[in-house]
C-alpha cells in the first residue's frame, strides 16, 4: 500500500502503534534470521511533476524514517539510510513513487555494499 491512512507525524498515539507494531515484526525476523537490517523509506515526487519532491507526503517519510532508525537503535540492527543517499545522486522517478533503472541499480548497488560492510566487520552480526 502507498498511501497513509494514519499519519505518524501528526499523530502521536499512531506513532506509537507504528514502532511498537514494527518492533514486533522485526522479533519476529530475527526469530528466522538475525541478520536484519532496517532501510529507509525513500523520498516521492508529484504525481504531476517527477522534479518535485512531495513535501506533505515526505513529511510522514521522515517521520517513519525516524520511528525505524530509532528500532535499529533500540534492537541494534544496522540502518540504512537510503532518503540521504537518493538525494544526493538526485535519482529519478519513473512516476511518483518508483525510480528509474538508473537509480535502482546505484540503490541496489549501495545496499548491497553497506550489507557486506557490515556483515564483514560484524562476522556475521
Amino acid at each position: 500500500q502507498h498511501g497513509f491512512k494514519t499519519r505518524c507525524c501528526t499523530n502521536l498515539g499512531y506513532r506509537e502503534q507504528y514502532k511498537n507494531a514494527y518492533m514486533k515484526y522485526i522479533r519476529k525476523l530475527r526469530n528466522i534470521c538475525n541478520n536484519v537490517f532496517l532501510i529507509s523509506y525513500t523520498p516521492t515526487v508529484l504525481r504531476e511533476d517527477l522534479d518535485v519532491y512531495n513535501a506533505e507526503r515526505n513529511k510522514e517519510l521522515q517521520t517513519r524514517n525516524e520511528i525505524v532508525k530509532e528500532v535499529a537503535d533500540e534492537m541494534g540492527c544496522p540502518y540504512i539510510n537510503l532518503w540521504d543517499y537518493i538525494l544526493e545522486r538526485n535519482c529519478k522517478h519513473t512516476d511518483y513513487i518508483h525510480f528509474d533503472k538508473e537509480a535502482n541499480q546505484y540503490i541496489a548497488d549501495y545496499i548491497g555494499k553497506v550489507i557486506t560492510e557490515k556483515l564483514e566487520v560484524g562476522k556475521g552480526i
